[in-house]
C-alpha cells in the first residue's frame, strides 16, 4: 500500500504540525476523486473561519471599551472624591 494512502491514528494526527498536514492533504489530492460534499464542507469551513475572526474582532473592540470605560469610571470617581473634599473643606 502505498505510504500516501495510510490514515495517522488519532495520536499521530494531533502530533503531526500543520505543514505535515498540508503536505499530506497535498499528497492526497493526486489519488482522491470529490464530490459536492466536500465543496459543501471547504464552504462551511471558510464560513466558521470568518465567523471567528468577526467574534475575535469583536472581543478586541469590547476590550478596548472596557478599557476606556475603566479610565471614565476612574476619572468620576476621583472626581467625586475631589468633590466631596472641597465641600468638607469649603464647609458648605
Amino acid at each position: 500500500m502505498d505510504e500516501g494512502v495510510n490514515v495517522p491514528h488519532y495520536d499521530g494526527l494531533n502530533r503531526m504540525t500543520d505543514e505535515e498536514v498540508i503536505a499530506r492533504y497535498n499528497e492526497q489530492t493526486t489519488h482522491t476523486v470529490i464530490g459536492t460534499g466536500f465543496w459543501l464542507d471547504e464552504m462551511t469551513r471558510r464560513s466558521f473561519r470568518r465567523a471567528t475572526e468577526a467574534a475575535l474582532e469583536e472581543a478586541a473592540a469590547a476590550r478596548r471599551l472596557a478599557k476606556i470605560n475603566m479610565w471614565v469610571a476612574i476619572v468620576a470617581i476621583v472626581a467625586s472624591v475631589g468633590t466631596g473634599v472641597i465641600q468638607i473643606v469649603t464647609g458648605s
